[in-house]
């Protein structure tokens, strides 16, 4: 799963969510996707086709098929540096949350 929320980002994994706001949820396909020469290349993602609330998309949290958290990633407009970049950062209630690919590069 793929959480999309607004600010603030917590510090860590282990920082639960306080006032930020639940802006969607995409899901990954199980397994999410395949490894190879360190780079993770997720497999489908299916879209949020009705996000649950506006706002800006600051962060993303992701879980496993269970809820346990794996992984947190900011998010910025394209060429902003975020470890997730959209066109657009604005989500509005209704609308669709999409990744149209996603590749992670493993340590």
């Amino acid at each position: 799963m793929i959480k999309v929320y607004t600010s603030p980002m917590p510090a860590d994994t282990t920082v639960g969510i306080t006032t930020q706001t639940l802006l969607g949820t995409c899901t990954c396909s199980d397994p999410c996707g395949v490894s190879a020469t360190g780079t993770l290349t997720f497999s489908a993602i299916t879209q949020d086709s009705a996000a649950d609330n506006s706002g800006t998309a600051a962060w993303a949290r992701f879980t496993d098929s269970t809820g346990t958290v794996v992984k947190d990633h900011d998010i910025t407009v394209v060429g902003g540096g975020g470890a997730l970049q959209m066109v657009s950062t604005t989500i509005v209630a209704g609308g669709p949350i999409a990744f149209t690919s996603l590749t992670e590069t493993l340590p």
